[in-house]
């Protein structure tokens, strides 16, 4: 519960930064699909995975860099925030944490 209610808070903080910072313009041409879903964007930033994120009101969950839980106010929130570390070699158990 702890975990969905910092997912949406960080939503929100990233809406309102993506907004003040940067012109968006997201089109859909049909609604995403309800449900479990995977989205790869193939980002050129380390900040894309977490706008992407804005796009759908469900709670997601990224796979994120193992050295970012390193950090010390960064890391306390993505773990508590229920996002999943990357272990460089250990792909698919990051994969298999996020199914």
């Amino acid at each position: 519960m702890a975990n969905q209610t910092l997912n949406r808070m960080g939503k929100q903080v990233i809406k309102l930064a993506a907004k003040l910072a940067l012109k968006l313009d997201v089109q859909f041409q049909t609604p995403l699909p309800s449900g479990a879903k995977i989205i790869a964007p193939n980002h050129p930033t380390t900040m894309d995975p977490f706008i992407i994120s804005t796009i759908t009101n469900e709670p997601v969950y990224i796979l994120v860099t193992e050295s970012a839980f390193k950090m010390p106010l960064v890391g306390r929130y993505l773990r508590a925030a229920g996002h999943i570390p990357v272990v460089t070699g250990s792909g698919r158990d990051a994969f298999e944490a996020a199914k």
